[in-house]
This record gives structure tokens, C-alpha cells and sequence, in this order.
């Protein structure tokens, strides 16, 4: 299990990092950093693939009540997430981030561990489970960060209209 975090965690955010404090002024780099989010969603589909490919017929049995409990912990995780927000008194800021963390866990590295250790492996569903909420995490999070923007972008609408609108003409009139 240790290896396998590592694997999962600790060395690519290392080699991240290392390139980043590298390369991290350079065009180039600065391009490539752009197809990242599309690499990364992309290693997800395969490894959710292999799991959905070697363990699919278990997720067919029970799909439903595996979905139920997944967007249950997701969904409880986010609003427990930004209620502690609240209670400790953070800005609306830390309340999202808090809250996205705590609701999207880290099901990339589940799905890892469910299928590379004993532990995890011996454990029914296990990889279904995991593979399931790599997916719903992946989808409720982008959709949750994006009605966060709206939030925002509808809050500043009646902010623009209080601001003046000065012409070019206008103002070399003064």
C-alpha cells in the first residue's frame, strides 16, 4: 500500500513540482502545462476502464445501491465540508475549498489501492466502488466549482451597473 502511494501521489506530485520550479518560466512548458487537465482526465478514463473491464459484471449487480452510496458520500462530504467552513468562522474562499476537498477525496488514488493491494482487493466491490466515485467525483466537483464561478459572476452583475460609464469624448471634454 505504501508503494502504491507513492506511485500514485507522492511521485507525480514530486516530478510536478521539480518540473515546475525547472521549466516553469519557459514558453514551452507553460504550453504543455495547458494539456494537462486533458492527460490527467484521460490516465482517469483508463484506469477506470481497466477496472470497469476486469470487475464490470459485479457493477451490473449492483449499480444502483453502489451509485446511491457514492453520491451520498460525495454530496455529505461537500456540505459537511463548507458547514465546518462556517463554524470555524473561514472566508467564502477556504468554506469552497474546504468543501471540495472533504467531498472529493481522493478516489483516483481508491481506485488504485482497491485494485493493487490484498486489502482492498479482498473487499467486495472495492474496485467498482472506488472506479464509481473516481467518475461522480470528477463530474460533482467541475459542477460544483462552476455554480461556485456562476455564484460569483451573478454577485458581481448589479457591482457593474453601479460603476460609471465614461466616454472617450467625455472625458477629454474635462
Amino acid at each position: 500500500m505504501f508503494v502504491s502511494i507513492i506511485e500514485t501521489v507522492i511521485l507525480p506530485v514530486a516530478v510536478g513540482f521539480t518540473l515546475n520550479a525547472l521549466l516553469g518560466k519557459n514558453k514551452r512548458f507553460q504550453e504543455f502545462q495547458k494539456l494537462m487537465p486533458a492527460i490527467a482526465v484521460l490516465g482517469l478514463a483508463f484506469v477506470v476502464g481497466g477496472v470497469v473491464n476486469s470487475q464490470g459484471a459485479s457493477f451490473f449487480t449492483s449499480g444502483l445501491v453502489i451509485f446511491l452510496a457514492v453520491f451520498l458520500h460525495n454530496g455529505l462530504g461537500y456540505l459537511l465540508g463548507y458547514v465546518v467552513g462556517i463554524f470555524t468562522r473561514m472566508n467564502k474562499a477556504k468554506r469552497r475549498t474546504i468543501s471540495i476537498e472533504v467531498g472529493m477525496q481522493n478516489a483516483g488514488m481508491a481506485t488504485n489501492l482497491a485494485t493493487t493491494t490484498a486489502q482492498f482487493a479482498a473487499m467486495p466491490n472495492a474496485a467498482i466502488i472506488a472506479a464509481v466515485s473516481c467518475v461522480w467525483h470528477s463530474i460533482s466537483g467541475t459542477i460544483l466549482a462552476g455554480f461556485f464561478a456562476w455564484l460569483d459572476k451573478k454577485a458581481d452583475e448589479p457591482n457593474k451597473e453601479k460603476v460609471p460609464v465614461v466616454s472617450k469624448k467625455a472625458a477629454s471634454a474635462d
